[in-house]
């Protein structure tokens, strides 16, 4: 019984986060068009996100670890990039950073206050 109220609070987590999940999808996606050393790292966030939705319907704890994964990998390449002066420039065009950190931003609200319920 314990169980499942677990899963079904991750499930009620993830649907109050889809649209910060889509939101970030098509960030990453954006990002996966800009020529620069890290192209290939968002396109392999990109293929995360396919076996993500792929796994949508079957498992909740896979989901939830794939999306763990994903967003680790984005930061620890938005960390990288905030700290390349020549490759910051390409990114900083059409707002791509403020996005991310608004993203993040909204992210951890949700989280915050699924924390508190």
């Amino acid at each position: 019984m314990e169980n499942n109220n677990a899963l079904s609070e991750l499930e009620h987590l993830l649907q109050q986060l889809e649209p910060e999940l889509k939101n970030f999808n098509l960030l990453v996606e954006s990002m996966s068009t800009i020529v620069s050393a890290y192209k290939n790292n968002f396109n392999y966030i990109n293929m995360i996100d396919k076996r993500k939705r792929y796994l949508a319907n079957q498992n909740v704890e896979e989901r939830i670890k794939l999306i763990i994964s994903e967003l680790n990998e984005f930061s620890d390449l938005i960390e990288k990039i905030s700290r390349d002066e020549e490759i910051i420039e390409l990114y900083a065009k059409d707002e791509i950073l403020n996005k991310c950190r608004d993203l993040r931003n909204s992210i951890l609200i949700k989280l915050n206050r699924a924390n508190t319920m």
